[in-house]
C-alpha cells in the first residue's frame, strides 16, 4: 500500500476512535459497582421483567403520559442478557448503546459528506459527552441516549433526500428511536418524514423513465415500510387495546392548554446554548433559584443577528458555487432547527439544564459550508 494511500485511510478512520474508549469502557464496566436509582432504576425493572410483561410504550413521564414507544428497552435488552443481567449489564449495554450509535452517525456522516463531516460530527460528538459529563455514557437515561444519534440522523436525512437507499433505512430506524425515546423529538422527526418524502416525490417526477425508477425503489420502500410497521407496532398495539391509549394522552397533551415556555423563553435559551458563553464550552447556565430550571429571563438575544446571518451566507455561498450538497445540508439543518424551536416553545414546565447537540452541529456544518 502507498504512503499517501495509507494516509488517507488512518485520516478516514480517526474520527471512530471516539468509539474505542466506549468499547473499552463498557467491558470496565463489569468492575464497577454501581446502583441505578430513581428513572435508571425503572428501566433496569423494564429489563428484568421484559419477557414476562413486554412493554409497549417508553418512559413515563410526569404529565401522566409515557414517551411514545418502548424501542430504547429491546436494544438495551440483548446485551444486558448476555452479560448476566443486572447493574453492571446495564452499564455494559448502555456504553454498547453509545458505542454502536457513534460508529452508524460517523459511518453515515462520511457517506453524506466525506472526511470532513465526519470530523465535524466526531468533534460535535466528543463536545456533547464532555458537557453533559462522561456519566452520560452510562446512564441509561432516555434524553442521554439519544445524543450520539443526532449526528446520524441528519445525516442520513440528507442521503436520503438524495434517493439514497441506505438513507432510506438508516432514517427510518434512526427516527423512530429517537421519536419513541422522549416526545420533544417526535415534532422535528415528522417534519423530516415530510422533506424526505417530497424531495423523493420532486425526484421521481423530474426522472426521465418514471416507471424504471419507481420498480427501482420499490423494494426499498417495501423495507422502509417495513421497519416502520415492527418498529411502531407495540406502541400502536398499546394504543388499541387501552381506553384512551398513550397516543392519545400524548395528542392530548399537545393540544392541550398548559402553560407554554413560549417564543421569548426558547429564543434566549437557544440564544444563549449558540452564544459566545454556552454551556457545552464549560459557562455555567443562569438557574432559576425557586424551581431549578433553567433561567428564562436572561440573555439570549444577541446571538441571534449571527445564527440568523451565517446560513444565509451559507446559502448564499453554495448557490454561487453549485455546491448543491452543501445547499441541500444547509437548507435541511435551517428547517429542522425551526422545527426544533417550536418544539422548544412548547415546552411544559420548568426547562432543565442540558445540552442541545443537533443545534450545535447544525450551526457548525453551517459555518463549514462557507469554507
Amino acid at each position: 500500500m502507498s504512503e499517501p494511500k495509507r494516509g488517507r485511510r488512518v485520516r478516514g478512520l480517526a474520527p471512530y476512535w471516539f468509539v474505542a474508549p466506549l468499547v473499552v469502557a463498557a467491558f470496565v464496566s463489569f468492575g464497577r459497582s454501581w446502583t441505578p436509582i430513581g428513572d435508571l432504576a425503572l428501566v433496569d425493572l423494564k429489563l428484568r421483567h421484559l419477557l414476562s410483561h413486554p412493554p409497549l410504550v417508553g418512559p413515563y413521564s410526569r404529565f401522566g403520559w409515557s414517551h411514545p414507544g418502548p424501542a430504547m428497552y429491546w436494544i438495551l435488552w440483548l446485551p444486558w442478557r448476555i452479560v448476566g443481567g443486572g447493574p453492571r449489564g446495564l452499564l455494559f449495554s448502555t456504553l454498547l448503546w453509545h458505542a454502536g450509535a457513534s460508529t452508524v452517525s460517523l459511518w453515515l456522516a462520511r457517506r453524506c459528506g466525506g472526511i470532513r463531516l465526519m470530523i465535524v460530527s466526531a468533534v460535535v460528538l466528543v463536545a456533547t459527552t464532555v458537557v453533559n459529563q462522561p456519566d452520560a455514557l452510562v446512564q441509561p437515561w432516555n434524553p442521554y441516549l439519544n445524543f450520539t444519534l443526532v449526528p446520524g440522523l441528519m445525516c442520513a436525512v440528507v442521503l436520503a433526500a438524495r434517493i439514497d437507499r441506505v438513507g432510506w433505512v438508516w432514517f427510518a430506524v434512526i427516527g423512530s428511536v429517537m421519536a419513541q425515546n422522549h416526545l420533544g423529538l417526535l415534532p422535528p422527526v415528522l417534519t423530516l418524514v415530510g422533506v424526505v418524502a417530497a424531495c423523493t416525490l420532486v425526484r421521481w417526477w423530474r426522472s426521465d423513465d418514471r416507471s424504471a425508477r419507481w420498480r427501482g425503489d420499490g423494494v426499498t420502500l417495501a423495507l422502509v415500510g417495513g421497519t416502520g410497521v415492527v418498529l411502531w407496532l407495540l406502541p400502536i398495539v398499546e394504543q388499541i387495546l387501552h381506553a384512551p391509549g398513550n397516543l392519545s394522552l400524548l395528542w392530548r397533551f399537545a393540544s392541550g392548554s398548559e402553560a407554554r415556555l413560549g417564543i421569548a423563553g426558547a429564543a434566549r435559551i437557544i440564544g444563549r446554548q449558540l452564544g459566545l458563553t454556552p454551556p457545552w464550552l464549560g459557562f455555567r447556565t443562569p438557574l432559576d433559584q425557586f424551581v431549578g430550571g433553567i433561567d428564562v429571563s436572561l440573555g439570549g438575544w444577541r446571538t441571534w443577528p449571527v445564527l440568523l446571518v451565517l446560513p444565509i451566507l451559507a446559502l448564499m455561498r453554495a448557490a454561487r458555487s453549485r455546491r448543491w450538497p452543501d445547499l441541500e445540508i444547509v437548507a435541511l439543518f435551517t428547517m429542522t432547527i425551526l422545527v426544533g424551536f417550536a418544539s422548544v416553545v412548547g415546552v411544559s414546565g420548568p426547562p432543565t439544564s442540558t445540552s442541545w447537540p443537533g443545534f450545535h452541529w447544525r450551526a457548525r456544518c453551517s459555518s463549514d459550508s462557507l469554507s
